[in-house]
């Protein structure tokens, strides 16, 4: 038996979903992105008990991210580190932001299609499928184009 959904509550229950899985995704990225830093070797203990950051030419971080980072990235060749203020800071955080919007809405509408048993669950080409995987999984590229480098190394 096929469970129904009437149209306005599906796409109430979606805009929810969405905003709590981009949450969620930001968390993830934030978290996951600085254990697989130290993991790389990119966070050094001090005797003195502080920490350094760097010292790697590589890290991980998620495809989604990727344009946001590559934005950092040249924002920082061009007009140096610390080069948030530039247009290129707002438009890299934007899309970011835009990367864990994909991601949490990819993710709400799997969770609703698979608990509604739609017949499209991973949508036409499959792009939901993805989506996901491009915004959940890690890639190892170099360390300018992550966004742990930002917030660690740059800071």
């Amino acid at each position: 038996m096929i469970r129904e959904l009437p149209r306005n509550t599906g796409c109430l229950l979606l805009g929810l979903l969405s905003v709590c899985f981009t949450i969620v995704h930001v968390v993830y990225n934030y978290a996951v992105a600085g254990l697989l830093f130290a993991w790389c070797g990119g966070v050094q203990k001090l005797p003195n008990g502080w920490a350094q950051f760097g010292g790697v030419d590589y890290a991980w971080t998620t495809p989604l991210y990727l344009p946001g980072c590559l934005i950092f990235h040249v924002g920082q060749q061009l007009h140096g580190l610390h080069s948030a203020a530039q247009p290129y800071g707002l438009i890299g955080f934007l899309l970011l932001l835009v990367g864990s919007i994909i991601s949490g809405w990819t993710l709400a509408s799997v969770v609703l299609a698979a608990w509604f048993r739609n017949l499209g669950l991973l949508g036409r080409g499959r792009y939901r499928l993805w989506l996901a995987v491009a915004g959940w999984i890690w890639v190892y590229v170099p360390i300018g184009w992550t966004f742990v480098y930002q917030w660690t190394v740059v800071c």
